[in-house]
């Protein structure tokens, strides 16, 4: 029994690329020596990184405010579930320095 059927995406996920996604998800389930949880997870996290918000990308108010508003609510806002950082700090003076209103 090797058949797999893609049904839906979820809407949360945008519109992905689905055949990319679809051999990608194909790929982390061929992977063999993980775990049902293991893979499932892996998958996850590919789709969510797939359909995150990228550099130049254009988003409205409502778009922005609902990803702050999410961010808000996720249990580990200071990274994606790569471990790649989502929130820096930047400090006052570092602001200004960017600005150039101090030295």
């Amino acid at each position: 029994n090797n058949s797999v059927m893609l049904r839906a995406v979820p809407i949360v996920f945008g519109e992905p690329q689905l055949k990319k996604l679809f051999m990608e998800i194909l790929d982390l389930a061929n992977g063999g020596n993980t775990s049902a949880k293991s893979t499932i997870d892996n998958i996850l996290y590919t789709m969510a990184c797939r359909s995150a918000v990228k550099a130049n990308d254009k988003l409205n108010n409502i778009e922005m405010e609902g990803l702050v508003k999410m961010l808000r609510q996720a249990a580990n806002p200071y990274t994606c579930p790569h471990g790649r950082p989502t929130i820096i700090k930047i400090t006052e003076k570092e602001l200004e320095k960017k600005f150039k209103r101090i030295q």
